[in-house]
């Protein structure tokens, strides 16, 4: 070839799946090879769309595909990740575009050009960790799981104790092995209003703040969060079910604290159980797994019976504490006063528990008019004929409410708040 003569530079073309509910990847040209799972910016119609490398195609592209905008060289997404989209698209029959957006879902934090005045995460403790003195059930448990962690192989614990056993503990301990491995760890709460106490304890047990995420986190602070994951710089992250799908390039540790919570479960766009997922994204890095509850749901429970999940239980309260004693009250034959609803057991508690000066709380059911609509002879509640609903009474419509008319079933005597004849309800909201 002369010098004169230019350098012809063979284009390469790659399928790039872009963060939109569509069923395919969409095929592009670039300059030349990238790695998959990179971050790239290319036109899709009218505008500009973040998207990452699928799949390459070859150094034949057709004259159809359009060229790439810009390529992100330093964001890729791990190989897990891709694995986990694939993984999740595939079970919940989701475009696997829509699983991208929970793992990528704020691509411009890594524009160059978008300026950003946050200072840098630091997870550098400050203050001296307090640890305490774990009992004998907790040391058992947390050896089992730094056991585990060691291996370097994938499994699965179901961390099972009664309310006050020091199950927070004993992950607290799991994520120290972690932490010393410079490994990634991730705690999963269901609810938002629990994750300020459970700081004070992560901060006070390890010196720092882990990284948050949840819906009340604000977007620029989760682009200072996700630019940091990518960079592998946040050891440990705290936060509800969408954190589970972020792009963690070393996870070693997955812990789902209160797996038996509903709010785990996403009901709209990718339904999911955040409980589930968490196993199998587990699986995928060859990492570690906790469920903790006091009281796991029956899959849990079942899955840790034939063998699939180990078993770890903590029997008693941390540092001698007692559990509380609880007495139950049959009201079919606890007699009341009329317009009564407290059993003279419970009146006499609270009248010693003031006179002491303590104080006392109550726990309503009440729905609508009447608290509930019992049968005094048998003592069935009337549900709903066609969903599992209790039925209650409404002032101002004298009928129950429920989806359907009120039931037919003839019970021998019903205790009601409101003494009229109960017509049937029209159809309505329940």
């Amino acid at each position: 070839m002369s010098s004169n003569q230019s350098t012809v530079k063979a284009l390469v073309q790659v399928s790039v799946l872009l963060p939109l509910p569509l069923k395919e990847a969409f095929d592009y040209t670039c300059d030349s090879s990238v790695p998959l799972g990179t971050l790239i910016k290319v036109p899709f119609g009218v505008r500009k769309s973040y998207g990452i490398v699928w799949k390459e195609k070859g150094t034949y592209p057709s004259k159809k595909c359009k060229p790439v905008f810009e390529v992100f060289e330093n964001v890729c997404l791990p190989e897990v990740s891709l694995k986990f989209i694939e993984w999740v698209s595939e079970y919940t029959m989701t475009s696997p575009g829509q699983i991208l957006r929970m793992v990528l879902p704020l691509p411009e934090a890594f524009d160059m050009k978008r300026k950003s005045t946050l200072k840098p995460l630091d997870f550098t403790p400050i203050d001296t960790p307090q640890k305490p003195q774990l009992s004998m059930d907790q040391w058992a448990a947390a050896e089992d799981i730094k056991r585990s962690l060691e291996s370097g192989e994938f499994q699965t614990f179901l961390l099972e104790g009664v309310t006050g056993s020091g199950k927070t503990e004993v992950y607290f301990d799991a994520i120290e092995n972690v932490l010393a491995s410079k490994g990634q760890a991730l705690v999963l709460l269901p609810e938002i209003a629990l994750t300020a106490q459970w700081l004070q304890r992560f901060e006070a047990r390890f010196g720092f703040r882990p990284a948050l995420w949840h819906s009340e986190t604000k977007k620029s602070k989760k682009k200072q969060t996700l630019k940091a994951l990518m960079e592998g710089q946040v050891p440990v992250m705290v936060g509800a079910r969408s954190s589970l799908f972020l792009p963690f390039s070393d996870l070693k540790l997955i812990i789902v604290d209160e797996e038996h919570d509903g709010s785990y479960k996403q009901e709209g766009g990718v339904i999911y159980n955040a409980r589930d997922m968490a196993i199998v994204r587990a699986r995928l890095s060859g990492a570690t797994c906790v469920l903790a509850s006091a009281t796991p749901s029956l899959e849990t429970e079942l899955n840790a019976r034939i063998g699939k999940y180990r078993e770890l239980h903590l029997q008693d309260r941390y540092g001698g504490a007692h559990m509380p004693d609880v007495q139950l009250i049959d009201l079919r034959k606890e007699k009341t006063a009329k317009q009564t609803w407290l059993s003279k057991p419970l009146r006499e508690a609270m009248k010693t528990t003031l006179s002491r000066g303590e104080q006392i709380m109550l726990f309503l059911n009440r729905r609508g008019y009447a608290p509930l609509v019992v049968c005094q002879g048998c003592g069935e509640r009337v549900m709903c004929l066609t969903v599992v609903f209790l039925l209650c009474i409404t002032s101002f419509m004298n009928s129950f409410c429920a989806t359907i008319a009120a039931p037919r079933k003839t019970f021998p005597t019903l205790v009601l708040s409101v003494r009229k004849k109960i017509p049937t309800a029209p159809m309505g909201r329940a």
